[in-house]
């Protein structure tokens, strides 16, 4: 049967409809430099996807729903094509050209690594030199940037454990970007919170046995605030929570704290053992009769 060229028209106008549509659907950076990108093509129907890069190597690829993800590792500068072809169907659904620039050697970040005394943000930051801006990636090879801008340092999010996340530096100019430093938010878990004992009233300069808690999470140690001396070696044993203390500076008031610490967090608390002079020996006198 004779196509009329109402149908004609038609057909020709989905296609080029069709074509502008794919050529679009490839999204990604514009490469500087020769090193890994992520591309990915949203909203498609594919049955067998096969992706092609002129200018570098497929590397690795997956998808998620309808859409298609791939790592593509540049090998050579200029201008190149990346495609996505459905084996199945024979069909080109994507393509894009890329121009890749060649990049002098920009030297990668140093890090500075945070940390937090259990769940809550983290301060990270990296040295960054004049002339450069800070990129802050979630990995080593994603292209999800979380923040780019001059400030060197990147607050996270509330962590409740310990993660990792990438920085770069980048030319305002031309674009071209270090390698990636791995920097760390580390949530460190809070330790026993410390419980000295109560405060106590002796006579005599006689020892005392400490009644502190034993920490389940960290290590506890004694030191002194104030008294009459502030020896360690008055403590039988600067760690044992249940120490004995003897007063070597004579009578008076010793404020004594119990830390339990835990990598770089602390919990203390203080406890007061006064020591009183012993009265002078009571002598009544002899007993008398008459």
């Amino acid at each position: 049967m004779k196509m009329t060229t109402p149908y004609r028209i038609l057909i020709a106008a989905l296609f080029c409809l069709y074509s502008f549509q794919s050529l679009s659907q490839i999204t990604g950076p514009t490469p500087v430099g020769l090193k890994t990108y992520t591309y990915y093509f949203d909203n498609g129907s594919i049955i067998s996807p096969k992706w092609i890069a002129t200018k570098g190597t497929v590397g690795t690829r997956w998808s998620s729903g309808t859409t298609f993800y791939v790592n593509i590792t540049l090998t050579s500068t200029g201008s190149g094509g990346i495609t996505l072809q459905d084996l199945n169907s024979g069909n080109t659904m994507g393509t894009k050209t890329v121009t890749i620039n060649s990049c002098s050697t920009i030297t990668a970040p140093v890090s500075n690594n945070g940390s937090n005394c259990g769940p809550g943000t983290v301060n990270i930051s990296v040295n960054t030199p004049s002339g450069y801006f800070t990129r802050w990636y979630t990995g080593t090879t994603s292209y999800l940037i979380i923040i780019s801008d001059d400030n060197n340092l990147y607050t996270t999010p509330s962590l409740s454990s310990t993660t990792t996340y990438n920085a770069t530096f980048a030319n305002g100019t031309t674009g071209c970007e270090s390698a990636r430093t791995t920097v760390t938010a580390n949530i460190i878990t809070l330790p026993t919170t410390s419980v000295a004992g109560s405060n106590q009233a002796i006579c005599g300069l006689v020892g005392k046995v400490l009644a502190a808690n034993a920490p389940s999470v960290g290590t506890g140690a004694w030191s002194i605030v104030s008294g009459p001396s502030t020896l360690l070696s008055q403590f039988s044993s600067a760690t044992s929570p249940t120490a004995t203390f003897t007063p070597a500076g004579g009578t008076g008031s010793y404020v004594l704290k119990w830390t339990i610490t835990n990598s770089t967090c602390t919990s203390a608390s203080n406890v007061t053992l006064t020591f009183n002079a012993l009265p002078t020996t009571s002598n009544a006198g002899p007993t008398q009769t008459g």
